[in-house]
């Protein structure tokens, strides 16, 4: 029985994960992923990625959005690594 419990949690973390990489919730994925693993799985493969979400995540994670491509680059860059654009001196 607790093999069957650890599996169930592995195949949820799997599909939860997936799910937080493309900007949703974790959470509610793992527990999707955690009680019908077939369908979440292709359902979190096809879904498309909620682009606003991640941008959010990389400028709450310390990244800044460069004002002339609107990329996202860490928050130290002097040099916009998709554009060339020089940032200001902090």
């Amino acid at each position: 029985m607790f093999g069957f419990l650890v599996i169930v949690a592995l195949l949820g973390l799997l599909v939860g994960l997936i799910a937080r990489s493309k900007g949703r919730s974790f959470f509610p994925w793992f527990i999707y992923g955690a009680m019908l693993f077939i369908v979440a799985i292709f359902h979190v493969l096809l879904m498309k990625p909620n682009n606003d979400a991640i941008e959010e995540r990389q400028i709450a994670d310390g990244g800044k959005k460069c004002p002339m491509c609107a990329e996202i680059v860490k928050a130290d860059a002097k040099l916009c690594r998709y554009c060339g654009h020089e940032f200001a001196a902090s």
